[in-house]
């Protein structure tokens, strides 16, 4: 029963994810305006406001112009609801859990807006820092997360530089800086180390692919955010055990 409610509290920070991810990057008011159709600016029916019920009562299409509904919503509440029952089993009923589903909520709001727009957005950034300053207070390790902060920015921050002479191009966007920063100051120095190097490996393993299997070109621009994002995840909930398990 406690799995079904916090499953059903996703889905509907799901909801208000798939709302901020889409407002964020254009700068539209969050709490003054009505959800609408992106196409016809049609104001949503209360159930429209949950995708995940809404995309299959409609059958995937806006009940007023009858355009297609984008997959991104239901899927984005899904993953929401799903990988918030996923922070509950691995934590149990902890202040950890808690700041878990806050974790998760602005991860994945940066994740969408930043595969769609190639932007992230300030405040879930800011979000996640004082998310970090909590784990301070719940028995966090001062030391550690400044380590993690330094360690994640001093890396990203070169990489975006090395990636500007090497390309003679904006490579790397500040928004990556800044959220490497604040996820490694999050996580601590051993899941930061742990999470830096998964988000090599997998930007190395997507950029392989694209470049091989895909019509992309070395010149085309490929938003990290959402691979930094997957990257955290690993290093959330099995950084410890990874940096244990390699002997460190």
């Amino acid at each position: 029963m406690t799995i079904l409610l916090i499953f059903l509290t996703g889905l509907i920070a799901g909801s208000v994810a798939n709302m901020l991810s889409y407002r964020l990057p254009l700068d539209k008011p969050i709490l003054w305006d009505r959800s609408r159709c992106p196409l016809c600016e049609t104001p949503l029916a209360w159930y429209s406001l949950f995708p995940l019920l809404s995309f299959f009562i409609q059958l995937g299409k806006c009940r007023s112009c009858s355009a297609r509904i984008s997959w991104r919503y239901p899927l984005l509440e899904l993953a929401m609801g799903l990988l918030w029952v996923f922070v509950y089993i691995f934590f149990g009923s902890t202040i950890h859990c808690l700041i878990g589903f806050f974790f998760i909520f602005f991860t994945l709001v940066l994740f969408v807006a930043d595969f769609e727009t190639f932007t992230l957005p300030l405040s879930p950034m800011i979000g996640i820092g004082i998310l970090g300053g909590l784990r301070l207070v719940f028995g966090g390790d001062v030391v550690s997360q400044i380590k993690g902060l330094l360690l994640g920015f001093l890396i990203f921050y070169g990489l975006k530089i090395l990636s500007k002479l090497a390309y003679k191009r904006e490579a790397m966007g500040s928004g990556d800086v800044i959220l490497s920063s604040v996820l490694c100051f999050f996580l601590g120095f051993h899941s930061a180390a742990v999470y830096i190097y998964s988000s090599f490996l997998l930007g190395g393993s997507v950029g392989v692919f694209l470049l091989f299997l895909t019509s992309k070109k070395k010149e085309d621009m490929v938003p990290f955010g959402p691979i930094l994002v997957l990257a955290s995840y690993l290093a959330f909930f099995f950084g410890e055990k990874v940096w244990s398990f390699l002997g460190f």
